[in-house]
């Protein structure tokens, strides 16, 4: 089954969050690679390597570890993910607000954003140690 939005590396994080975050080895392919510096490959490969990657090359994959998954990206884009660097997060700062939000609100608004296609947030204003909590 292939995603109904454009294939972003965020895919690499929404599929190791629920995991803990592990790393794994991941083969993309036969996709139109979108490169930070505005270049475009239309028909390309990105290899992963635990949790960096490895290669982003035209054409077929490089090696890839033995084992590691494949996703055929055929009529799909892959991008870097976006940096949101001003976000208010939590809206609150006393331990009762940062609790309620970490219960209740966090994994909802993270997936939000992963989905938008951020890979990078900074939440300003927010308690520190509210913040920190979030990112383990």
């Amino acid at each position: 089954m292939k995603p109904s939005l454009p294939l972003l590396l965020t895919i690499l994080l929404a599929g190791t969050a629920s995991n803990g975050a592990m790393a794994q080895d991941l083969v993309i392919s036969n996709a139109r690679i979108i490169v930070g510096n505005g270049q475009v490959i239309e028909k390309g490969s990105i290899v992963v390597k635990g949790d960096r990657i490895a290669s982003v090359s035209e054409g077929a994959a490089g090696a890839a570890a033995k084992g590691a998954k494949r996703i055929d990206a055929k009529g799909m884009t892959v991008m870097a993910g976006f940096i949101d660097d001003h976000r208010h997060l939590i809206q609150g700062r006393t331990p009762d607000a940062v609790a309620k939000f970490l219960k209740d609100d966090a994994p909802s608004r993270m997936r939000e954003l992963l989905e938008a296609g951020f890979t990078t947030v900074q939440s300003g204003g927010d308690d520190n140690d509210g913040i920190l909590a979030l990112k383990k």
